[in-house]
């Protein structure tokens, strides 16, 4: 299937959509520069489906009229109960369940169980650089953009911050640092910087990338 058609069956909200599509096009510059061997065909389809359980989290009293475009609050709401109802009201659970009913390759499926923030110790310990380029993707993509890791981290320590988690300031920077050191081990080995990866750049990726194929059984 396309990754726009399952996005339609499975009633993705744009700006969720708009998300995924992003950090998939991000991990595409990043696989297409990248000097070790990794697997492609495993990074995009788990960038394109890594969040496709997220609205079960969802607040949409926090945010702005335009993230309803097309649909109307109460159709959203409606979306949120099914989802929970069906797919259990914790977002990775919701996503994992997700991808098993589509059916994706048991490896895409590994790959994503891991990939939370809290993940980050073990994420830039390990050897998997496909692992590595699937979450730095998604840490580098803000509301509506493409930004630099400082900045989303210093987004992050502000809505997920220590005080909020009751984790200490200084696990926080502990995992900041970790996250400094995965976009090190990545561009180590990359014949593109950080800072060329822009949203001017990423922008003309996201059109070709929800026509993907993504092989289900």
């Amino acid at each position: 299937m396309k990754v726009s058609e399952i996005y339609k069956k499975y009633k993705i909200m744009p700006r969720l959509q708009d998300h995924m599509l992003r950090v998939a096009a991000v991990a595409s510059m990043i696989s297409d520069n990248f000097q070790k061997p990794v697997d492609k065909n495993l990074i995009i389809p788990a960038c394109l489906l890594h969040d496709i359980g997220n609205i079960v989290k969802s607040d949409f009293n926090k945010w702005p009229p335009e993230i309803t475009k097309e649909k109307d609050l109460g159709y959203w709401l409606r979306v949120q109960n099914e989802f929970i109802e069906k797919y259990g009201s914790n977002d990775h659970t919701a996503t994992i369940n997700i991808i098993n009913e589509i059916g994706l390759d048991q490896n895409i499926t590994d790959i994503l169980h891991n990939l939370e923030f809290s993940y980050t110790l073990e994420i830039a310990d390990s050897k998997r650089f496909e692992r590595k380029i699937i979450k730095y993707s998604d840490m580098r993509i803000a509301p509506y953009r493409v930004d630099t890791l400082k900045n989303r981290l210093s987004e992050l320590k502000k809505r997920y911050g220590y005080k909020r988690k009751k984790r200490s300031e200084a696990e926080f920077d502990k995992l900041a640092s970790a996250w400094k050191s995965i976009e090190k081990q990545i561009f180590a080995h990359c014949k593109i910087k950080p800072e060329d990866i822009t949203e001017e750049k990423v922008r003309p990726l996201i059109e070709n990338l929800r026509n993907f194929e993504i092989e289900t059984s």
